[in-house]
């Protein structure tokens, strides 16, 4: 396998991973869900939406990571570990943001979950083939 698709394939595995296992969680524990779809309905919802974004950023990595163009192949602990903690980190930083730039946030964070894993895999990807020197 080439080093561009293990770790996409790494990445990606992870990342939709923690969102099928964090779609339950907001949705029974925290009670953050459609009203009128009810609990099981909205976190199958979550989770179509999560398996599709996987899908989207399979891509994304795999393209970021062949624009590196490096031979050296990401550790998989490394690979497994960025794509886990991708989504509950970006989550988090939007969460983060004042409420007065509120409107602009819907672009900007899907424009970020589709861009977002292409970046993280291209610094991946360049880093571990320079030994872990920097990009």
């Amino acid at each position: 396998m080439r080093p561009w698709a293990h770790l996409a394939l790494l990445f990606s595995g992870a990342a939709v991973a923690v969102a099928l296992v964090v779609a339950p969680i907001s949705v029974y524990v925290f009670g953050q869900y459609e009203h009128a779809w009810g609990k099981g309905g909205s976190t199958q919802v979550l989770w179509w939406v999560s398996i599709g974004w996987g899908f989207l950023a399979l891509f994304s990595v795999a393209i970021g990571a062949a624009a590196a163009q490096r031979s050296g192949r990401v550790p998989t602990f490394l690979a497994l570990l960025a794509g886990a903690a991708f989504l509950p980190a970006s989550l988090f930083l939007m969460a983060a943001f004042d409420r007065s730039i509120l409107t602009l946030l819907p672009p900007i964070g899907i424009g970020w979950l589709l861009v977002g894993p292409a970046i993280v895999g291209f610094c991946l990807a360049r880093w571990c083939s320079a030994g872990g020197r920097g990009v």
